[in-house]
């Protein structure tokens, strides 16, 4: 494999190749992502997590919200998502399945917004890799809360993506368009603290692979102080108080989310003592997960089972895992390595740190599933490119 395929040349080589059918297949993979995820949602019996989940909807439709506690661990983003669907559409093992494929939708509209920099052949191989992993079908159809951390740190690494670029690297960040990813970040963010309490060792993994492998070339590379520095800069860039509204709406989403909209205390409380009761539980939950990551409990796995599922379920997306042979191989990337090291970064780091954990669960591994169908798209991409090389 060559230090740096061309990532731009191969979709235009694709574009040149079927200049009538480039929009026709982005709606057929978008097509075939859907009919995956909806086709018989039902059919296969519900999981036990699933029936957790249904009582607690149970209990929401006799008291009107849901009463978060700590000790639950899960965060009620979820429950009240999949509670808003169930008012539309009524109930059904289809109806709660359905928030994880709304989810999953989401995390594939998300992977597709950084086509502008990776450009349209490589992102269709990624979307095509999603449609066919099996553990992101799987995951995608089952109504548990990990879809939804999915969508989450999808679309905080968008967001963040997208903030992170200057001006002469891409068209994509005008005031007006900078303003809806402030927005984005804030969501993805949020939604990462309401769905489950493993939102830090995910965010704690991004803001490493941003500093080991910064997704935007930045001006004192040398020292990880530096990069930080640059990187606070650009994020910076704009209104101030664009990011303090944005925050304070976040805050105040979460607050009302881990009241039960202020029902749970009580009703109407002060509201600083709302904020900090809500920070607390979200806090005490991440403290009540890791003890029982760490406990000897029935879901104890071997350090090496996330890479004993790769191989047994996943054989297409070990091409994501091993881009990280040629992704790093040259000094001068594109904007487009540069992306799709950072994205290759998270994912390894996210299956170190889960595999850290005696605690480990299969549902875990669509967390870096999906960022792994774009290095994995790379390598198919840079395949298809030597093939057109081969045809001319």
């Amino acid at each position: 494999m060559n230090a740096s395929p061309s990532v731009e040349s191969s979709s235009t080589r694709l574009a040149g190749c079927f200049p009538a059918y480039s929009g026709q297949l982005t709606v057929l993979l978008f097509g075939l992502f859907l009919v995956s995820r909806l086709f018989w949602l039902d059919m296969r019996p519900p999981h036990f997590d699933e029936g957790v989940n249904a009582w607690w909807l149970g209990q929401m439709q006799l008291s009107g919200y849901y009463a978060y506690n700590p000790a639950d661990y899960h965060g009620p983003l979820f429950f009240y998502l999949t509670f808003g669907l169930t008012r539309f559409l009524g109930d059904g093992l289809w109806v709660l399945r359905g928030s994880a494929v709304l989810a999953s939708f989401i995390t594939a509209l998300c992977l597709w917004g950084f086509r502008p920099v990776l450009g349209r052949s490589l992102t269709c191989w990624a979307m095509g890799l999603m449609v066919v992993s099996p553990g992101l079908w799987v995951y995608s159809r089952t109504a548990i809360h990990e879809p939804w951390v999915m969508a989450g740190a999808a679309l905080t690494m968008l967001s963040l993506y997208r903030l992170l670029l200057g001006p002469a690297e891409t068209s994509l960040t005008s005031p007006a368009r900078r303003a809806w990813w402030v927005w984005g970040l804030v969501a993805g963010v949020v939604g990462l603290l309401a769905t489950k309490e493993t939102w830090p060792m995910l965010l704690a993994v991004m803001g490493g692979a941003t500093l080991v492998a910064p997704p935007v070339e930045v001006a004192e590379p040398s020292s990880w102080a530096g990069v930080a520095r640059n990187l606070t800069q650009r994020l910076g860039q704009g209104n101030r108080g664009l990011w303090l509204r944005a925050a304070s709406v976040g805050l105040v989403v979460l607050v009302l989310l881990y009241t039960g909209c202020l029902s749970a205390h009580g009703g109407l409380g002060h509201p600083l003592q709302m904020t900090v009761v809500s920070l607390l539980n979200v806090l005490d939950s991440f403290q009540a997960w890791v003890g029982r990551g760490v406990a000897d409990a029935d879901h104890v796995k071997p350090w090496f089972y996330y890479g004993w599922l790769f191989f047994r379920a996943e054989g297409a997306l070990l091409l994501g895992v091993g881009a990280g042979m040629g992704l790093f191989r040259t000094a001068a990337p594109t904007p487009a390595l540069r992306l799709i090291r950072w994205v290759w970064v998270y994912a390894m780091g996210l299956v170190l740190a889960f595999s850290m954990l005696p605690y480990k669960t299969p549902w875990n591994s669509i967390q870096w599933l999906w960022p792994l169908c774009i290095s994995g798209g790379w390598v198919v991409n840079h395949v298809w490119q030597r093939f057109l090389v081969c045809m001319d």
